[in-house]
């Protein structure tokens, strides 16, 4: 897919610069590429001046094309493309044990994993991204242990054929101790789940030394096997399939330019969904600031929230804390009842619950007090001195303090409730 689209952008990068002006040098330099593929024949093309000069060029009109000056349809397949390498650089990272790329990926992925509203990759990759920042701090020596071909596995001379550390525990010890039909057969005998629990990494080592010894598998080859005659020639064919298709329905860099246009039926995008779907990665930083201040800050307008709700997702809120309130409510009427109809079951006041006055169970928070006498002392002094400055000349309250206390009196009313 991602070949394809480059070689359709190539096309059009001709057809918008006119004839482009290659020299026989590079003709010469990229048919021999193309004939005898390696990484000398590489090396020598991509040293050559003529080469520079004409990636330059290409590299300014993908620019162009990034930046919405060829249209709205052809920039939102170049901003696919783009993820496409991005994930394409991060799968690298194992390939190459390289660290300080899986860091600079992650910085990527985040903001955009965010605007695409997958929050828990966000959240925790956030966490893992700061982890790495500072291992050398938190974990003096990491830093230099992953660096040193640790990040990833080889098991074979094949170059850039490493794979990460869980992948190849799936591929070697719980591939090799896999059984027919799993453990389903023995999974409600205790034992003998126990018994292949304990010996399944000797079945595995016996697998791979019978594989050894047959010649199955053998990982001695210094050679891709997309490099084979055979896969590149089905590679191939793929590609042009794929060119085929874009070329069946309406070319995307021929599309006008003030439309975004879905391919297929011809129809034109609403002017709101272009403008998100194009805004992707204008907006990640800023979505992602305006989210870190619901944790650092306590004026948070209304405006931020319409705008991460439009954008981003539907915020937890009032409905989504009265849900968790029902549910707890719910969770503690089937304690209460099995509780009298099962004396024997352990009692709710001992596991974080207490009865009131009125009989029903409430959680209880702390059993000491929630704050020491002194601090809630001084909180108090400076909420009182609070509600005196808010107090304007004629005796009347500010408008501002009279939403904090009507905000008060409806946290109270909740509580109560």
């Amino acid at each position: 897919m991602l070949e394809a689209l480059e070689r359709l952008l190539f096309t059009a990068f001709e057809q918008n610069t006119g004839p482009v002006d290659v020299s026989d040098k590079l003709v010469v330099e990229a048919k021999e590429l193309v004939t005898n593929l390696g990484s000398n024949a590489a090396e020598t093309t991509l040293a050559s001046q003529a080469f520079d000069q004409l990636f330059a060029q290409y590299e300014y009109f993908k620019e162009e094309v990034r930046t919405g000056r060829h249209g709205k349809t052809s920039q939102f397949w170049v901003q696919y493309m783009d993820r496409v390498w991005l994930l394409l650089r991060f799968q690298r990272v194992a390939k190459m044990n390289g660290l300080d790329l899986h860091i600079t990926c992650l910085q990527q992925l985040c903001p955009l994993l965010f605007s695409m509203d997958h929050h828990n990759y966000t959240r925790y990759l956030t966490v893992y991204f700061i982890s790495l920042l500072n291992l050398s701090d938190s974990h003096p020596g990491a830093e230099s242990l992953l660096r040193n071909d640790d990040f990833s596995v080889c098991r074979s001379d094949i170059p850039a054929s490493r794979t990460a550390v869980d992948l190849t525990i799936e591929q070697t010890i719980n591939r090799h101790a896999k059984t027919r039909g799993d453990i389903v057969g023995f999974s409600r005998s205790l034992p003998a789940y126990y018994r292949w629990s304990v010996t399944r990494h000797h079945r595995a080592s016996y697998v791979s030394a019978t594989h050894d010894m047959a010649d199955i598998g053998d990982l001695s080859n210094d050679s891709h096997k997309e490099l084979t005659p055979a896969r590149k020639l089905h590679s191939e064919n793929q590609v042009q399939e794929t060119i085929k298709a874009f070329s069946a329905f309406i070319n995307h860099f021929d599309v006008q330019p003030e439309n975004l246009v879905c391919l297929s039926s011809g129809l034109k995008v609403s002017g709101d969904v272009a403008s998100d779907l194009l805004k992707v990665e204008q907006n990640d930083s800023k979505l992602v600031d305006l989210f870190a201040k619901f944790g650092t800050s306590e004026c948070i307008t209304d405006s931020d929230i319409a705008e991460l709700e439009a954008f981003v997702c539907k915020l937890y809120g009032k409905p989504s804390y009265t849900k968790f309130d029902k549910r707890a409510n719910f969770q503690t009427q089937i304690w209460r009842q099995a509780s009298k109809s099962h004396s024997t079951l352990p009692k709710p006041e001992d596991n974080g619950w207490v009865i009131d006055s009125s009989g029903s169970l409430v959680i209880q928070w702390c059993e000491d007090d929630f704050l020491p006498k002194e601090l809630l002392d001084i909180i108090t002094e400076d909420n009182c001195s609070e509600n005196e400055d808010s107090i304007d000349d004629e005796g009347k309250l500010s408008d501002a303090s009279s939403d904090e206390i009507m905000s008060s009196k409806d946290e109270q009313s909740d509580d109560d409730f």
